[in-house]
């Protein structure tokens, strides 16, 4: 064998290993994320109305709720309790690295929509960042799990 092609095959086996590793990381975040998570803070940064600019902390109370569960079979549901009234969204999520991407269940007229977002999770605190505006704003999101 020519050393260009020892060279070649080794870059082969160093990306595959790579490509494993990150596999296995992305399995044990998606165990660490499995569990019921409660909002706890949401950060509105570069608003287009820069009054709109800011946090606010939430309490989960009967009037209201917003909560996210991951399951172990890669499902998600996400459930809003407002003014004691509780709504969900259902679908499937994926990993990869720091991306967290959701996509939700179609309904019968609709494909699923696919939301990529970016996250940090650090023992009991899930912090998800959108990646584009929401009503005109980047949204950051604290979740503590419940």
């Amino acid at each position: 064998m020519t050393a260009g092609r020892i060279r070649s095959l080794l870059m082969l086996l160093i990306m595959g290993l790579g490509t494993y590793r990150c596999g296995v990381d992305n399995e044990k975040i998606e165990q660490q994320l499995v569990g019921d998570w409660i909002l706890e803070q949401q950060d509105n940064n570069q608003c287009e109305d820069s009054e709109e600019n800011g946090s606010q902390g939430f309490i989960c109370s009967s009037l209201f709720c917003s909560r996210l569960i991951f399951s172990d079979s890669s499902s998600y549901t996400i459930e809003i309790t407002t003014e004691g009234i509780t709504t969900s969204d259902n679908g499937l999520f994926t990993i990869e690295g720091s991306a967290l991407e959701l996509c939700s269940d179609p309904d019968e007229d609709e494909a699923a929509i696919c939301t990529e977002l970016l996250m940090t999770l650090t023992g009991q605190t899930l912090i998800i960042n959108g990646t584009v505006k929401v009503g005109g704003c980047y949204v950051r999101q604290r979740y503590v799990r419940n």
